[in-house]
């Protein structure tokens, strides 16, 4: 993950503009007057679910966080990026810049390839019998990428070497290990193997299941530059349209839970991968749905790391989790019968499955009965442990309706009068500390339109003259932006790069070296204009999406002028039905 990356997977850009402008709800979007220029009514708009500002008035500008600050706080990229990054908690670095991305997914692209391969061969009878074991069809096998690893300890290593990756490369994206002795091995031997993908379908890291009872049963490729467990979601890249589309997200404990759902047919489901749910791991969902059902473990330990994660990671008692997705977030809780996991429930019973994850109950229900199971409520000594505790849960609920149902349901669960509970409550006068969390969804998806566009841009010659009038906001990446606007003033490649961002130059040299199809000088034009074209079109569709939505707010409706309404309309069929105006002449290439 890159520093830019990270940045916006901590920060929230409602949190950020809220700084500067008073926002109200709006529909599913935040409102406020604009702070760039002078106006009675609100036409600057947020986009929690994009992480995006826009404004219909006057400025008609809009991009993300970072296009934000550069523009109020008047700083160029490095130091928007700089500001950013402290209040993220992040310290840059340099030695970013010498990272290189490209060749990490790489190796553990080829590294999936080989462990799908173990896994048909003859080396995979043990694995294979494990997956009939656990039902898997062949579709879902090659769906998520699933493979063995030999128990040798050496087989990857040689085939990734044998492809020109170094042991150095190995060790650092987490295959390798290297011994006492200085000897390099490789980490998964004799295992399950299951990639673990971005959202962009990148295979990030692995985890490996035993398959001859050694221990640790599981194991996870270690972090590395491009692999945090704690900031990855598993099976999310399978699962990001549906959860888009129904506004309901599921999220399971382990591989084989995801891998089930998908199979029968839910693929709003994820995996947390048998940890505690994190504050990155929720924040990769938590913009995208409405609805969040957690269908995990009830043992125990299970139940204990729901309720730590309700908490920490949620912030069901933040005050600021309803403005995080638009005042209607849902946090319920599937719990499976008789302690079986949802993989076991699924295949027994489809029928249940879908029941139990349809019928959740109230994250704070979920709370209750877990202080009931702890205590003897039918004493008194358990009734008055069991109170301390709730009443103390309850002082933490932030919304006065939701707390004064709690207060009702303690008063009903311990058979005291409502009026008599009542005087418990607010007598210690207790200042809670709420816990610190950084909203956002790493939204940190690669734009191949963009990309493609500047591809071609750092490869033809004297296009500049008609690329000068091309629209920044054309483009929804800040990184995007910057290269392209530095692009336009730098006379080389050399020079350009100089004057980039550390954090940018390893971006540009992704860029640079990004595979596209080798073309003479009229199909280079002609994929220049139709790149252009197409984000020319991309842009006006999104401002009528845009504009559909502020309808949604009476108020704001009321005050949309024609101009606004006919101007992204005209623009588009400009744009349908003529050639862009910036197609480059045959000769200038």
């Amino acid at each position: 993950m890159s520093t830019i990356d990270d940045i916006k997977s901590r920060l929230d850009i409602v949190d950020i503009t809220s700084t500067y402008v008073t926002l109200v709800q709006s529909g599913r979007n935040m409102k406020a007057l604009c702070p760039f220029h002078n106006e009675k009514t609100p036409s600057f708009f947020v986009f929690p679910e994009s992480q995006s500002w826009r404004c219909f008035g006057g400025c008609a500008d809009g991009g993300d966080m970072f296009s934000f600050i550069m523009k109020t706080e008047e700083l160029n990229f490095g130091n928007a990026l700089q500001y950013l990054a402290d209040k993220a908690g992040i310290k840059l670095s340099t030695i970013e810049s010498n990272i290189d991305y490209a060749t990490f997914y790489k190796i553990n692209d080829e590294a999936s390839i080989f462990f799908y391969n173990q896994l048909i061969s003859t080396n995979g009878t043990l694995a294979l019998a494990y997956i009939k074991k656990r039902s898997v069809n062949q579709e879902i096998t090659q769906q998520f990428k699933l493979g063995f690893s030999p128990k040798d300890g050496g087989s990857l290593k040689r085939h990734l070497m044998n492809l020109k990756f170094s042991e150095n490369q190995l060790i650092e994206v987490g295959l390798l290990r290297r011994d006492n002795q200085g000897v390099t091995k490789d980490i998964f031997r004799n295992r399950m193997m299951f990639p673990i993908q971005d959202k962009q379908s990148r295979v990030v890291g692995f985890g490996g299941r035993t398959l001859d009872n050694s221990n640790p049963k599981y194991l996870n490729t270690a972090q590395s530059p491009i692999f945090d467990k704690s900031k990855n979601l598993y099976g999310f890249n399978h699962a990001y349209e549906t959860i888009r589309k129904q506004k309901t997200v599921i999220i399971v404990e382990g591989y084989m839970d995801a891998i089930t759902a998908h199979q029968y047919g839910c693929n709003n489901v994820v995996a947390s991968m048998g940890t505690s749910l994190t504050i990155s791991q929720v924040n990769l969902v938590r913009n995208m749905a409405d609805n969040f059902v957690l269908a995990l473990d009830q043992d125990t330990a299970g139940q204990n790391a729901t309720l730590r994660s309700l908490e920490s990671s949620w912030g069901v008692f933040n005050n600021k989790q309803s403005k995080k997705s638009s005042g209607r977030m849902e946090i319920k809780i599937a719990s499976m019968p008789d302690g079986k996991d949802p993989d076991i429930v699924i295949k027994e019973s489809p029928e249940l499955w879908a029941e139990i994850i349809n019928t959740p109950i109230p994250w704070s229900d979920f709370y209750f009965n877990q202080v009931a199971a702890k205590f003897d409520m039918t004493t008194n000594d358990g009734k008055a442990k069991g109170a301390q505790e709730l009443i103390e849960f309850i002082e933490k609920i932030p919304n006065p309706y939701v707390n004064y149902q709690n207060r009702r349901k303690l008063s009903d669960l311990l058979g005291i009068p409502l009026s008599v509970l009542e005087a418990n409550f607010g007598q210690r006068n207790r200042r809670y500390r709420q816990p610190i969390t950084k909203s956002t969804i790493e939204r940190a998806n690669r734009e191949p339109l963009e990309e493609y566009l500047l591809s071609l841009l750092l490869r033809l010659e004297n296009v500049k003259g008609y690329m000068s009038e091309f629209r920044l906001e054309y483009l929804h990446k800040t990184e995007n932006r910057e290269i392209f606007t530095l692009w336009l003033k730098c006379p080389t490649i050399a020079y350009l790069r100089d004057m980039l961002e550390d954090s940018l130059q390893n971006y540009l040299d992704y860029l640079l070296n990004k595979d596209i199809p080798p073309l003479d000088i009229d199909s280079s034009n002609k994929a220049l204009s139709d790149c252009v074209r197409r984000l020319e079109l991309r842009h006006f569709r999104e401002l009528k999406l845009q504009e559909q939505s502020r309808f949604s707010d009476k108020q704001a409706a009321q005050v949309i002028n024609e101009e606004e309404i006919l101007g992204p309309n005209i623009s588009l069929k400009k744009v349908f039905h003529q050639q862009s105006p910036y197609q480059p002449k045959s000769e200038c290439s």
